[in-house]
């Protein structure tokens, strides 16, 4: 194992940076995994005013989940969210940047 994937699972397996969550794909069954979740505001300029857009990223280990797909959900703190788009893989393959939007409970 590279130092760089053990500082990738410190950082997962620690108590600050990452919680619990379930991801449950469209099709299969729900897989227990550790996520980071990142709140990230976009600004967008629109004429002469500028449009404020929040959001919720997930950063997952791809060795806990394997291949996410957009209308996949998980659920963090009790929330529901679904995989918004495609998500993307970081250069090594360790992890998934996934965007997602409100869920079916939320």
């Amino acid at each position: 194992m590279s130092a760089f994937s053990v500082a990738v699972n410190t950082m997962f397996t620690g108590p600050h940076h990452a919680e619990s969550a379930t991801y449950t794909p469209q099709v299969g069954d729900p897989v227990a995994c550790r996520v980071i979740r990142r709140a990230p505001t976009e600004d967008f300029g629109i004429g002469r005013g500028r449009v404020s857009v929040a959001g919720v990223t997930f950063l997952v280990r791809k060795s806990e989940v394997a291949s996410p797909r957009a209308g996949d959900v998980i659920t963090a703190a009790g929330e529901q969210r679904t995989v918004d788009g495609s998500p993307e893989l970081d250069p090594k393959g360790l992890i998934w940047t996934i965007d997602t939007r409100p869920g079916p409970t939320s």
